[in-house]
Parts: structure tokens; sequence; C-alpha cells
């Protein structure tokens, strides 16, 4: 099946990988004689697969790309061909020949009857034959073209090319046998051979004109290329021309604290480079007896059939807003990238906040003045409870001695588990939900506190929390709850 969708589809070999991973998860959802006519996947887990979420493998598609553009004006979407399903996510895998990307995306739209690898009438096609002739005609920049064209009396009349070509953006397929068929690799003029007649070139149609280089003689030499003006040709006066740019927000020049702490302090990159300076052995100590009170694991034998996941200080200097040092920061951080899924880990997804509920928000609390409260929650993966049974070894320089054997059986979740923001925001919306918030339809992340005389709204973004609402409504009890 595997080579069937890569033979459909015209895709390379390059491609076999997704193929036969789009095969397995067909297989898995077919009926099979072996299992009374049932699938695999019913026998799993009890019900029936949904057939329509199944698309042609490798034909046109267009994800939406919102959320992986870099600035408002880049399109929301581009032509990309399918590529299967991912297992461990629910949405569509795009492939971008452009950027040569791979998106994960569900809101997909589908042209299930183009396939962008089929040799003939696709875009990829005409998208290689015009870069073939753009690579190859400049080849030998400054050489008469010529075509010869084979007629009924055997002659072959020398066609001159005009010294400017131009490329169409025509998505319709091309000819059979190219003009571009032969080049030759010497210095002589190229000659090329077709069945068919020459357009001239007032038949092609003037869209964007690439000009070749024009022909110079070797006897003549080349004029220099005119100096740039050294004055704008328009009139507008701007900031650039008149000086009046504003000062940068902050410069090391007029803070001379910042410029020391930035050339004389660097963080560590290893734990044998911090352990050396008693600032950072601190650090790590005051977080080490903070994992201890919050009882984040208890030391067990390690056990023969589980995953035992390592873990290493990570180490930030947190600086005040005029660059002077305010404290050193350690983390311990656990090997996330370690994990195995569905031993270590199932669900990872972790809902936040859009940028569009913000706005919306904020512009309400302000035009109706509502008191705004911003909350950073400290620590605030450590506050997630796990659903599976994780094991890590030890921190470094912090082994009990007395049972150095033994792993860390995590009660808690840790920065670094791919699952640590799933748990945390799973545990503040069902405390949340106890204080009388209901979370909203429209964004996940947005909770609401209605009554006959008051409305507050709390928008959670990981870890940054915003609390507003009517000016009667109480905050004060929120807040405290919340500590």
């Amino acid at each position: 099946m595997g080579l069937t969708l890569l033979a459909h589809a015209h895709l390379p070999s390059k491609f076999w990988d997704y193929a036969f991973d789009t095969a397995v998860y067909l297989i898995n959802r077919l009926p099979t004689r072996s299992l009374g006519f049932s699938s695999p996947f019913e026998k799993l887990h009890g019900k029936l697969p949904d057939y329509h979420f199944l698309r042609v493998f490798g034909c046109l598609c267009f994800p939406y790309l919102r959320p992986y553009t870099k600035h408002k004006l880049e399109f929301r979407s581009r032509p990309c061909v399918f590529l299967g399903y991912p297992p461990s996510q629910l949405g569509y895998r795009c492939f971008d020949p452009k950027s040569n990307r791979i998106f994960v995306v569900r809101t997909v739209v589908f042209d299930e009857q183009s396939f962008p690898f089929r040799p003939t009438g696709s875009l990829v096609a005409v998208q290689q034959v015009s870069n073939f002739s753009e690579s190859s005609c400049p080849s030998s920049p400054g050489l008469p073209i010529s075509v010869q064209s084979s007629d009924s009396s055997g002659s072959s009349p020398s066609i001159p090319m005009p010294s400017s070509t131009f490329v169409t953006d025509s998505l319709s397929p091309p000819e059979p046998a190219s003009p571009l068929a032969v080049l030759a690799e010497n210095v002589s003029p190229i000659a090329m051979s077709t069945d068919q007649p020459v357009p001239t070139a007032q038949a092609v149609p003037p869209v964007q004109p690439v000009y070749a280089p024009q022909l110079v003689p070797a006897s003549q030499s080349v004029p220099a290329a005119p100096a740039p003006p050294t004055s704008r040709p328009h009139h507008m006066v701007t900031r650039s021309r008149d000086g009046s740019l504003p000062p940068r927000r902050f410069d090391l020049s007029k803070h001379p604290v910042a410029f020391s702490v930035s050339i004389g302090l660097q963080e560590p990159t290893s734990f044998a480079k911090a352990k050396r300076d008693p600032r950072w052995v601190e650090a790590m100590q005051d977080e080490f007896q903070a994992l201890l009170s919050n009882r984040t694991w208890d030391l067990v034998p390690p056990p023969s059939n589980q995953h035992i996941i390592s873990c290493k200080w990570v180490y930030r200097v947190k600086q005040k807003a005029n660059g002077s040092i305010d404290r050193f920061k350690a983390r311990l951080v656990a090997k996330g990238f370690n994990q195995q899924e569905g031993i270590d880990y199932e669900e990872t997804f972790s809902p936040v906040i859009k940028s569009v509920t913000i706005r919306t928000v904020l512009s309400i609390a302000i035009s109706l003045q509502w008191p705004i409260r911003q909350l950073d929650v400290k620590n605030a993966f450590l506050h997630g409870h796990l659903d599976k049974e994780v094991y890590m070894q030890q921190p470094p320089s912090f082994v009990d001695s007395t049972r150095a054997h033994f792993v860390c059986r995590l009660n808690r979740s840790l920065y670094g588990f791919k699952q640590a923001p799933r748990a945390w925001f799973l545990r503040l919306s069902e405390f949340l939900l106890r204080l009388g918030f209901k979370g909203s339809r429209a964004d996940s992340s947005l909770f609401i506190l209605r009554t006959t005389s008051y409305c507050a709204f709390l928008l959670v973004y990981v870890d940054d929390i915003i609390l507003t609402g009517t000016p009667n409504a109480p905050f004060s009890s929120i807040l405290s709850s919340l500590n």
C-alpha cells in the first residue's frame, strides 16, 4: 500500500516513510477478516473509526498557517502537499515545498483532484521548467542564442533570440518537447532543436521581463555603472535625515552597572562550572530545599520495568530594571527529550489564551474603567500532578549518601517534562471551577465568574494570569484563594 500511495501521488522516494506511515494508519482502520470484519482500531478502542477525517495522500492542500507566521503581513496559507496524519496529534501533516517544512494543522482545505508532484499540469512541474530555463540559459552569458527549426525543405535557418527574454507565470502544463532540450557545453553558440515552430517575441506575453546580459564584443570596454545619487529624489523629511530619531530605550554606555554586569558576569553552562561559584551553590541549595518542602518526589529503589529520566541544572541571572543583579536563579530541569510516549506521558496539549481574547477583555476593562490585576505564579509547573508514574535520577551534587542507588519517584511535575504545562493547567482549571468560575466555550483559557451583582474575568497564559472585572468583584478573596 505504501508504494501505491507514492505512485498515485507521484511523490519522490524520499517521502517513503510518510507513505508507509499513512498505510499503517489506514490498515489499522480497515476491516479485516481475521478480526471478524472489524478493524484493529475498533477492537482496541471499542468504537468505530472516523472515516470522514481521511483525505487523499499526496494531494494539494492549503493549511491555515497563521500560528506559524512571523508577522501579520505574511499569507495565512500557502500551497502544500498532504503527507498523512501525525501519530500523536489530531491534525494533518502538510509539506511546504518552498520552505521544505512540515506543518501539523487541523484547519486545512484540500484539493483532492490536484497533485503538486504530478509530472504534467502541476505547479511544481512548471516551476521546475522555469528554474531549468533560468539556470541554464545564463550559464554562458554574452553568447548569441540560435534555434534550429526543421522544416520541409530541410534547411535550418538560425533565428536570433532577442536580448531580453520573458518568463511567464502561467500555470499551463509544459509542452512535451521543450525548446531547451539540448545545451552545448562549449563556448560556441548554443544550438537547440525542436519539431515545433518557434514563437516570435511578439507572441510571448510581456509579464515581468527578466533581462539577459547584453552582448559586448571583446574589443570594446564595458562602461562603468553609474554611481548612485548622493541625494534622495524625493523631498520628504524623515527622522533619519533631520537627526530626530528617538534614543534607544536602554543604552549600556549610560548604565555603567549594567555594562559591568554584562561584561564581567556570565551564566554557567554546566554544573562543573557552577559549583565553583558559591553564589550558584547557594542558589541550587535554595531550589533543592524548595523541592523537598513541596514533596516533589520520593526516593524509591529503581524499578526494573520503568524508564529512568535524567535531569540537569539551568542557571539564570535575574536583573533589575537598571541592569543590576537581582538574584541568582538555579532551576532543576528534567531532560524531557528522553521521555517515551505511552510510558512516561500520554497527552501533552495545554491551551493558552488567544491574543484576540486578551485584546477584547482588556479593551472592555479600559473602556469601563475596571481594575486590572496581573499575576505571575512562581514555580507554576511544580504544582501540577502527574497522571503516570515517572522516575528520575537524583539531582547532581544532591544525592542521598545513604540511598545513593535510589531514584526519585515524582509526585509533582518538573520543568522540562512534556506533560508539565498540561498538568499545571488541569490543576489550575479544576481549582477555578471549584471557586465558581466557568470556562468559556470560545476560549478554554478564559474563566468567568458571574453573579447578579458582579462579574470577573480571569485569563491564563501558562504561568501568567490577568484578573479583571467590575469594581465590586471580590478580587481580594480570589487572590487569597489562589495563594
